[in-house]
């Protein structure tokens, strides 16, 4: 399956993006709260998984832009379940 140059453009700015949006997680890692160090281990967990998927389709490996999916769901996962333990904790 051929992917169009366009679409690889678009993955390219949107890992720069990503690269960019990294910086505030990396901050809020050496913070000293350890629940918002933990929230910023999820987020960069996230991101990576982001980049991995992006970086699939610009590069057309399909692989590891499936790896990059199943990272990012991880990571959702682990987020949504903090989330709902957080609020019923409450």
């Amino acid at each position: 399956m051929e992917i169009p140059d366009w679409v690889r453009w678009i993955a390219l700015g949107l890992v720069v993006l990503n690269l960019l949006g990294l910086v505030p997680v990396v901050r809020r890692m050496r913070g000293g709260d350890p629940v918002e160090r933990t929230a910023a281990r999820i987020d960069l967990f996230d991101s990576a998984g982001s980049l991995l998927m992006l970086s699939g389709i610009g590069l057309r490996l399909v692989p590891l832009a499936a790896a990059g999916l199943a990272i990012m769901g991880v990571a959702i996962t682990v987020g949504l379940v903090r989330r709902i333990r957080a609020r019923s904790a409450a």
